[in-house]
């Protein structure tokens, strides 16, 4: 009698994907670890598969690789990546929520980010601000009279609508690109590209408020003001 021997083949396990040791592990990128490539590669094509995906990631398994690069680094899942960041001209960003979530929740600040507001009209202005060390950090002062004269009331529709609602999402990253940058990993919020008519071409530069300033006090010298 011959009794057949079955060996069970058990699936090869996937990394531990833990984001500080997996960072500590590879460095800074996934894209030199073969096996974590890998395994980023099957959850991406699995992910590009759903349709609850939004339409950025659908079928791409090349974008939504990108989001689960993102959230490794900022320890989330790669939906919410995909809820949050998306590309707007061509420009991965994201969501003005997500910017301020990941400053309370990571941002190494004392309290979650709080506003002031103040003036009324075109004097109506806004500041984003938090503590760090007992000491108060705040971002740059807003003005609706800087929005309106950099062109974003125009341009977005939602300062028309929303107006304190976008003065917290602008002088929220303000700070956190002041004072805790590594925050956004170098992604703009969603507002600040749309503000912007578009992309600048190549060889130009974006407009600024900086530059709007300069403008204004070059016509006021030639009495254009």
């Amino acid at each position: 009698m011959t009794t057949e021997v079955t060996t069970e083949v058990k699936p090869e396990a996937p990394p531990k994907l833990v984001p500080n040791e997996y960072l500590e592990s590879v460095g800074t990128s996934i894209y030199i670890n073969p096996q974590v490539f890998k395994y980023g590669w099957q959850v991406s094509t699995a992910l590009a598969r759903s349709s609850m995906v939004p339409k950025d990631y659908r079928d791409s398994p090349e974008n939504c690789m990108i989001a689960f690069d993102l959230s490794l680094r900022l320890n989330v899942s790669p939906f919410l990546i995909m809820q949050k960041v998306a590309m707007v001209h061509g420009k991965p960003c994201m969501e003005g929520q997500l910017c301020i979530a990941l400053a309370n929740e990571r941002g190494g600040f004392d309290a979650p980010l709080n506003w002031e507001f103040g003036g009324e009209g075109d004097s109506r202005w806004c500041k984003c601000f938090t503590f760090r060390g007992g000491e108060r950090i705040e971002s740059s002062p807003l003005t609706l009279k800087q929005v309106k004269d950099a062109g974003w009331y125009a341009q977005n529709k939602n300062w028309q609508v929303i107006t304190d609602q976008m003065f917290r999402y602008r002088t929220a990253s303000f700070l956190v690109k002041t004072h805790n940058p590594g925050i956004m990993m170098g992604l703009d919020t969603r507002d600040e590209i749309i503000d912007i008519n578009g992309l600048p071409t190549k060889g130009a530069r974006r407009s600024s408020l900086n530059d709007i300033e300069v403008k204004t006090t070059k016509e006021k010298v030639n009495g254009k003001a």
